[in-house]
C-alpha cells in the first residue's frame, strides 16, 4: 500500500476546482491562467498529487517548482503544503527518511502559522509516510493527533468550505486507522474504522476492505473488493491503486488455486507499471508470477520472471540510492535558496558538480575511516584475546603447574615411606589438600575469564561464598557489607581477578594466622574507586617484623591499577586492611 491517504487527500482537493480540471491539460490550463502566485502554488500541488500516482518524474519536477515558488513568495503556508507534497512522491517511491524529513518540516510550517487545516493534512501524510515505512506506533501516533485536531476544530467551524475540508480529514481519519490496523493484521479493528468512512466507496476503502476480506480468508467478498478498487482507480488514472488492488486480485485467486486468473491480474500489474512506475508493486507481482509458473511446472517462463524480479529488486535498490542522493542536495538547495537566487545557471551547475562531488569524497573518506576504526578495533580484540590466552597459560603453568609438582613429589615420598603408615599418612593428606588447592585456583581461573561474572554483584556473591567456606569451619564470625549503588558497576577480566584474589589473600591470612574471632568486611564506592576494608579482632602483628609474601602480593596486584594498600595492626588488637582500587 503506497500513500493511499494521498489519494484521498487529492480527491478532496478536485471537489474544490471545477470539473474541466479532472485531466492533465485542464490542470495546465489552469496553471497558465493563475492570476497569482498564490494561485499558482495551490494549481501546483494539485498537480504534484496528480502525478504523484502515475507519473513520479512529473511529480518530482512539478513538487519541486512549488517549492521554489513558495520560497520566492515567503508564504509558510505554501511551504508547508508543497514540503509535504514532495514528501509523498518520496514516499511513493519508496524513500521514507527523506520523505519524513521533508514532511516534518511542513508540520513545522503549519504549526507556526497555526493553521488548523494545514496540520490536518500534515498529520494526514505523516500517517501514511510511517505506515509505508512500517512504524505503526508514530503512524497511530499522528494518527491520534489528527482525531484530537477535528474535535477541537468543529467547535470553531463556520463556512461551508471549512466544512468540506473537515469532511475530508474526517474521512482521512478513519482511512488512516483503517490502514494502520490492516498493516498490524487486525482486520476487525480496521473494519471498524472503515465503517467511520464519511466515503466508503472510495477505492482506497475498498482496498481495505479486500485486504481485510483476504485475511480472513472470505475470497469471494475480497476479490469483489478488489475489482470494484481496481475498476474505480482505472477510471480516475490511480494506477498505483489499480497496481496495488490487481496484486490483491492475484493473491486471492493464487489463494483459490485459480491460478490462470491469478496469473492474468499479476500480468495486469506489469502492465500498469508502464504508467505508474511503482515499483514495489512490480516486484510483488514479479515474485507471484514465478512462483505460479514454477506451479504450473512451466520453468522457463517462471526462470524469466524470477529475473525480472531480482532486476527490479536491483532497479529499485539503486533507484532509492540515487533519490537519496538526489533529496540530499535539494535539501542543501533549500538552505542556500537566497544565494542561489543570485547565482547564474552556469555557476549553479558548477556548485552542484562539487556538491556532489564532496559527497561523494565524503562518502569515501567516511568509508576509508569507517574501514580503518573497525580494523584497529578488530586488532585490539584480537590482542586482548592473545592476552587473554597467555594469561591463563601463565596461571595454568604458576599455579596449577607448581601443585602438580608438589603432588608428584609428596606422591613419591609416600611410596618410600610405604613401611612407615604415620608418615604415609601425612604425605597423603599433603597430597589431599594440594588437590584441593588445584581445584580451587582451576575454578578460580575459570571464573575470571566467564564474562557474565564481570559485575560487582557476581564478585562479591563469590567473596561470600568464599569467606563462608572459610570462617563456618573455623567457627569464626563474619560480616560482610556490599553498598547497593555498586550493582551496576563493571570490572573487567584482569580487574577482577586482581580484587578478588587481594581480598582471598586478605581472608586466608585472618584464618591462617589471626586467630579471629570476628570479621568485618565491607565495600563502597567513593568517586571513582571501589573502598574495601577488611576488619578482624585476632592476635595483630608486628609490620616491621613481617615478611610475608601475601602482603606484597597484594601490593603488586593494587598497584599495578594505581591503588594503594594500607594495613593497621597491633599485637593482639586486632588487623584493619584498607584497599583504594580504581574501578573506572
Amino acid at each position: 500500500m503506497k500513500n493511499m491517504v494521498l489519494l484521498i487527500i487529492f480527491a478532496s482537493h478536485l471537489t474544490c476546482l471545477q470539473a474541466q480540471f479532472f485531466s492533465i491539460d485542464s490542470l495546465n490550463q489552469a496553471l497558465q491562467r493563475a492570476k497569482n502566485d498564490n494561485e499558482r502554488c495551490y494549481t501546483l500541488g494539485i498537480i504534484t498529487n496528480y502525478f504523484t500516482f502515475s507519473n513520479l518524474d512529473s511529480a518530482l519536477v512539478y513538487s519541486r517548482q512549488a517549492i521554489r515558488l513558495a520560497q520566492k513568495m515567503k508564504s509558510d503556508v505554501c511551504l508547508s503544503h508543497a514540503l509535504s507534497g514532495y514528501g509523498g512522491v518520496l514516499t511513493q517511491m519508496g524513500n521514507y527518511a527523506q520523505a519524513i524529513y521533508f514532511e516534518l518540516e511542513g508540520l513545522k510550517l503549519a504549526e507556526k502559522v497555526n493553521d488548523p487545516i494545514s496540520l490536518g493534512w500534515r498529520y494526514s501524510s505523516l500517517v501514511s509516510t510511517y505506515i509505508d515505512a512500517e512504524d505503526y506506533e508514530r503512524a497511530l501516533f499522528y494518527g491520534r493527533k489528527q482525531q484530537a485536531l477535528l474535535k477541537s476544530y468543529h467547535i470553531s467551524m463556520r463556512d461551508s468550505a471549512q466544512q468540506s475540508y473537515c469532511y475530508g480529514l474526517e474521512n482521512d481519519v478513519a482511512i488512516g486507522f483503517a490502514m494502520i490496523y490492516d498493516k498490524l493484521h487486525l482486520p476487525d479493528s480496521a473494519l471498524h474504522y472503515i465503517g467511520f468512512a464519511k466515503a466508503p466507496t472510495e477505492h482506497p476503502a475498498i482496498y481495505l476492505l479486500g485486504n481485510i476480506y483476504l485475511q480472513s480468508q472470505e475470497y469471494a467478498k475480497a476479490i469483489e473488493n478488489y475489482k470494484e478498487g481496481y475498476k474505480k482507480s482505472i477510471e480516475k488514472g490511480y494506477y498505483a491503486a489499480a497496481m496495488q488492488n490487481a496484486n490483491g486480485l492475484a493473491q486471492a485467486f493464487q489463494q483459490t488455486k485459480m491460478t490462470d486468473s491469478s496469473i492474468y491480474y499479476a500480468k495486469k500489474v506489469v502492465e500498469l507499471n508502464n504508467f505508474a512506475k511503482y515499483r514495489l508493486s512490480l516486484l510483488q507481482a514479479l515474485q507471484l508470477l514465478s512462483d505460479l509458473y514454477i506451479s504450473k511446472n512451466r520453468s522457463d517462463s517462471a526462470v524469466k520472471y524470477l529475473q525480472l524480479a531480482l532486476s527490479t529488486k536491483d532497479s529499485l535498490f539503486n533507484h532509492r540510492k540515487v533519490m537519496q542522493l538526489q533529496s540530499m542536495t535539494f535539501s542543501e538547495q533549500l538552505r542556500q535558496r537566497d544565494i542561489q537566487e543570485k547565482q547564474s545557471a552556469y555557476s549553479s551547475k558548477i556548485r552542484g558538480y562539487f556538491i556532489t562531488g564532496g559527497l561523494l569524497a565524503m562518502i569515501l573518506i567516511l568509508i576509508s575511516v569507517g574501514l580503518l576504526v573497525f580494523y584497529k578495533y578488530r586488532l585490539k580484540q584480537l590482542q586482548n584475546l592473545q592476552l587473554v590466552k597467555s594469561r591463563i597459560a601463565s596461571d595454568l603453568h604458576d599455579d596449577i603447574g607448581a601443585t602438580l609438582t608438589n603432588i608428584n613429589i609428596l606422591a613419591e615420598l609416600s611410596k618410600q615411606n610405604g613401611t612407615k603408615p604415620a608418615n604415609a599418612d601425612t604425605y597423603l593428606n599433603r597430597i589431599s589438600e594440594e588437590i584441593s588447592l588445584t581445584s580451587q585456583a582451576l575454578d578460580d581461573i575459570i571464573w575470571s575469564v566467564n564474562v557474565r561474572n564481570d559485575s560487582l554483584e557476581e564478585i562479591v556473591s563469590r567473596m561470600r561464598k568464599y569467606a563462608g567456606e572459610l570462617f563456618d569451619a573455623g567457627k569464626t564470625n563474619y560480616a560482610i557489607e556490599f553498598d547497593e549503588e555498586l550493582m551496576l558497576v563493571k570490572l573487567n577480566m584482569e580487574q577482577r581477578r586482581d580484587l578478588y584474589l587481594v581480598f582471598k589473600e586478605s581472608v586466608n591470612n585472618i584464618h591462617k594466622h589471626a586467630a579471629a574471632g570476628n570479621v568485618a568486611i565491607s565495600i563502597t564506592k567513593e568517586n571513582k574507586s571501589l573502598l574495601m576494608t577488611v576488619r578482624d579482632d585476632g592476635r595483630g602483628f608486628k609490620m616491621q617484623e613481617n615478611g610475608r609474601n601475601g602482603l606484597k602480593n597484594m601490593e603488586s596486584r593494587v598497584r599495578k591499577w594505581k591503588g594503594y594498600l594500607r594495613v593497621e595492626t597491633e599485637e593482639y588488637k586486632g588487623t584493619t586492611l584498607y584497599l583504594n582500587f580504581p574501578v573506572v
